[in-house]
């Protein structure tokens, strides 16, 4: 098996392909709802190119940065657009994520990140999650209830906005929360995520990686994670390779590289599950 390399999948007709459809303005369709013979949303787009191995160094990422940028702090989407309370709250929220995942320059995309960060510690004052503090934070910085899906945390957004964000007491309590949260993370996997999947070649454990990416950026992740890298190790094949199955090419995570069939699939399956081992015992 032939080793992987970020240049690969850099070079790869996958991304080749999602950059020239990226649109003049630097989105792609619309932004977070699939609309109608759009083939992708720009959230889709640019998940997926950084997975790809794509950074802010890039023309097509700070293209969409600075597409992003321009709408950061309007309360709205650059199409697509819904009428209900809070949506304006979601909008910045969703455009700081992509924003920070990319770049920690941007000062609006930060502040918003920042007072996430501190309505989750105040809901976590007392070591466990207390919804009642949770409502009494979103209402003082939104004024608003929670409500729309802003109920709690356990959703993709405030998971990958608080990382690198929240006090060592919090960053750990979060972790506990979200791996015992028994819906999973909205938009990403369900199920508590305490208990890996039975099946390793499932559409479950693809999902389930999925969060566990998510949350490898937690500063207790060596510790509240080592149950799932002590999984991943057990997953190995007798070569040291590891192949998530069929299932797996979900266009998101995999493919990663134009090469097909068995070899390429596990290629690119032990590039993902190395390179999650290394997130999770090097944070």
């Amino acid at each position: 098996m032939s080793e992987l390399t970020i240049s690969q999948m850099r070079q790869s007709k996958w991304a080749q392909k999602l950059i020239s459809a990226q649109n003049e303005d630097g989105g792609w369709g619309c932004f977070h709802t699939l609309s109608a013979g759009a083939p992708t949303t720009t959230e889709q787009a640019l998940r997926r190119l950084e997975i790809l191995g794509f950074t802010e160094a890039d023309p097509c990422i700070q293209k969409a940065i600075d597409y992003m940028d321009r709408y950061l702090g309007t309360g709205t989407f650059p199409n697509g657009n819904e009428k209900w309370k809070g949506w304006n709250i979601f909008c910045d929220r969703a455009l700081a994520v992509w924003i920070c995942r990319f770049t920690q320059k941007n000062e609006r995309a930060n502040a918003i990140a920042d007072q996430w960060a501190d309505v989750v510690t105040q809901a976590f004052a007392e070591g466990d999650f207390n919804a009642d503090a949770y409502a009494a934070a979103f209402n003082n910085a939104f004024g608003m209830k929670p409500k729309h899906g802003f109920e709690n945390i356990s959703n993709f957004y405030p998971v990958s906005l608080l990382r690198g964000r929240l006090d060592d007491k919090t960053d750990a309590a979060v972790l506990d929360y979200l791996l015992n949260a028994s819906g999973g993370i909205y938009y990403i996997c369900e199920g508590p995520l305490i208990e890996p999947p039975k099946e390793f070649q499932s559409r479950h454990a693809n999902r389930y990686l999925s969060a566990l990416e998510l949350m490898s950026g937690y500063t207790s992740t060596p510790t509240k994670l080592r149950f799932a890298a002590q999984w991943l190790e057990s997953q190995r094949l007798s070569d040291g390779t590891f192949d998530l199955g069929s299932t797996a090419r979900d266009m998101i995570n995999l493919p990663l590289t134009d090469k097909r069939g068995k070899e390429g699939r596990v290629t690119d399956c032990t590039y993902r599950v190395e390179k999650l081992l290394r997130a999770i015992e090097t944070i």
